[in-house]
């Protein structure tokens, strides 16, 4: 599926709503910061988790992660951003996110160079089931992920594939709004 009229994906929406506010969050000891939407919940992190947002009517949420890899602990900052100029495809994807769901398919998995960031990232929408007390429900993940310094960032966006086209705004809002700081 193409990525077209998807802010930051592929070419910008015309009729894409105002410009979604965000609230930063800095991170200074894992490095970097990230924005939630103005009226979203922060929920603080876990040991796994560094920040969840959850929207008002709390059917749309963002999972935030950085974690140590020690897998690219050798690799070199030029190394990194040439690999996360490039899709990384769907396998990459199902590797790093995607293996614990079932009925997965992509709509975008892609890479972003030219992020406000200043880093490249790796892009991704899928729709998956997810088990809601033992029931399957279709949600739609749209999501980010990098590399450097020996670090992933990953920020994973989802709401239940009805309100996907409603909650997108926010969800590539926080995308935007992310950028490592050190």
């Amino acid at each position: 599926a193409s990525a077209q009229g998807i802010p930051g994906l592929g070419q910008p929406q015309p009729s894409a709503p105002a410009s979604v506010q965000v609230q930063v969050l800095n991170s200074p000891s894992k490095g970097f910061q990230i924005g939630y939407p103005t009226g979203w919940q922060v929920i603080t992190g876990s040991n796994e988790v560094d920040y969840g947002f959850m929207s008002p009517d709390q059917t749309a949420f963002c999972v935030v992660v950085s974690a140590t890899v020690p897998e690219i602990a050798g690799a070199t900052d030029e190394q990194l951003r040439a690999a996360m100029s490039v899709p990384q495809g769907e396998e990459f994807w199902t590797n790093v996110f995607f293996s614990q769901f079932q009925n997965v398919k992509y709509l975008h998995a892609g890479a972003n160079t030219g992020h406000p960031g200043g880093w490249p990232l790796q892009t991704v929408i899928a729709s998956a089931d997810v088990d809601e007390n033992g029931t399957p429900l279709n949600y739609t993940f749209a999501g980010i992920l990098t590399l450097k310094g020996g670090m992933m960032y990953r920020t994973m966006c989802y709401t239940p594939s009805a309100g996907f086209e409603q909650a997108k705004a926010q969800f590539f809002a926080v995308f935007e709004s992310f950028k490592i700081t050190k």
